[in-house]
């Protein structure tokens, strides 16, 4: 009986080392099952309804009204798949309300981004309400409250990876909150520059074949 449950537990390492999304606490979120997805939490179902989300570095500005304007919501109309998404935006007097992530990448690698938002108070055109999406603090997405769409959409991004690079959503609007959910990063097909040290290998590679083939040319 110990024996088995020896086994059992070995097996269920095993799973977690090869895959550690298995660890996650639940996978319901459409971009779960993105093959490949760098982002961790991306649908916002680990952790605490009225809470920061777990896994994201929360900002001052959420902090500032964590639990009430700045949470994760479980409501199914405010939410584009799974079981919660993230709520958050403050007063537009007020510093921005914004969540971030590292994300471990390659170098040269090209990536892209995906993520579902909408306007809670798109209905009001709060022209000084704004969301952006960020690489790095440059924006990539970057909507107003007379151009944020009052239903989920789906927005998409590219970049080129640095090895470490910092995905951030920032928003203020002042009648209601901005939501997201299921955010995804994924890479686009090969790196597109080679390390320089393969590139020597490359080279020392096709000189050995070049100078075999003349050798052998030559004896003949």
């Amino acid at each position: 009986m110990k024996l088995r449950l020896l086994v059992s537990f070995a097996l269920l390492g095993l799973v977690c080392l090869i895959n550690p999304a298995a660890l996650r606490a639940n996978t319901v979120s459409i971009c779960d099952g993105i093959s490949g997805n760098i982002v961790v939490n991306c649908g916002f179902e680990s952790g605490v309804v009225g809470s920061a989300p777990l896994l994201w570095t929360a900002n001052a500005g959420f902090l500032l009204h964590v639990g009430t304007f700045n949470q994760v919501v479980a409501s199914p109309g405010l939410v584009n798949s799974g079981n919660n998404a993230l709520q958050f935006g403050n007063f537009d007097s007020e510093p921005p309300a914004g969540i971030s992530q590292l994300l471990t990448d390659t170098s040269g690698q090209s990536y892209t981004v995906n993520f579902f938002m909408f306007d809670g108070g798109a209905s009001s055109q709060d022209a000084s309400a704004f969301f952006d999406a960020q690489i790095n603090g440059t924006n990539k997405v970057a909507l107003t409250g007379v151009t944020a769409p009052a239903t989920y959409t789906d927005f998409t991004f590219s970049f080129t990876g640095t090895g470490s690079d910092t995905l951030a959503f920032l928003a203020d609007t002042t009648p209601r909150e901005f939501y997201l959910d299921d955010v995804s990063v994924v890479a686009n097909g090969a790196v597109v520059t080679p390390e320089p040290a393969s590139i020597v290998l490359l080279g020392s590679g096709l000189a050995g074949l070049w100078f075999k083939r003349r050798h052998l040319h030559q004896k003949a």
